[in-house]
């Protein structure tokens, strides 16, 4: 990270975080992010470290909030650790955009929750988010090694739809066990609304994927046959 990046982050961490990381407490559980102010790069620095924050032994299982406001990432976000909760306030998936990760980035997606290797994680909840790509993304959200993941009033109807799907369930060898989708929003998300790749069970309930060329719904591929 250069200097320059360092001091926007602590910047910003000065002005923009309510519960800082030397604060954090298992009492208090959640740091609350906002509203966006910096760059792309500084926002997903700010954000990576919040979710870091969050999960730090032996508050692991920490919530983090955002503010509402347009969000720009260029850098993916990721879940390093068990339990994380990840949102803005409650709004309803199809009336309103709410907390925005607005990505401007290269070929990643916006966020990848779930272990890369080894035994998977467990217990994350992302609810009450907004994605949109204006760079090249390959997809919002990404689930890697994971078990019982939750999604909850999620809406993805980008500027610019994403290379590869809206959501993708799997990655490489690495398994998604019991996904619950709750009132997950994607329209023209990619060419693939929802992408499963490996997963032994999903619970989609109140979801709604529509105007995707390659598929609303789609099963495995030609690496991962169903």
């Amino acid at each position: 990270m250069t200097d320059t990046l360092r001091k926007e982050l602590d910047a910003l961490w000065a002005t923009n975080h309510v519960d800082k990381p030397d604060d954090f407490t298992a009492e208090t559980g959640t740091i609350s992010v906002g509203p966006p102010t910096g760059s792309a790069a500084s926002n997903s620095a700010l954000l990576q470290e919040a979710i870091n924050d969050a999960l730090i032994v032996p508050q692991r299982g920490g919530k983090v909030r955002l503010e509402p406001g347009i969000w720009e990432l260029s850098v993916t976000l990721t879940q390093l650790e068990d339990c994380l909760e990840f949102g803005g306030p409650n709004v309803a998936a199809e009336s309103s955009r709410g907390t925005v990760l607005k990505w401007v980035g290269g070929a990643s997606p916006v966020m990848r929750i779930g272990s890369l290797s080894g035994a998977p994680y467990s217990g994350s909840r992302l609810h009450d988010l907004s994605f949109d790509n204006v760079g090249t993304a390959t997809t919002a959200i990404e689930l890697a090694g994971i078990y019982q993941p939750t999604l909850e009033r999620i809406n993805c109807r980008p500027t610019v739809p994403f290379s590869s799907a809206g959501l993708t369930i799997g990655y490489l060898d690495l398994t998604v066990i019991l996904a619950c989708l709750r009132q997950v929003f994607l329209r023209e998300s990619g060419p693939i609304g929802i992408k499963v790749l490996r997963a032994n069970a999903l619970d989609l309930d109140d979801c709604s994927a529509f105007y995707h060329t390659s598929g609303n719904l789609v099963l495995g591929d030609a690496t991962h046959p169903v």
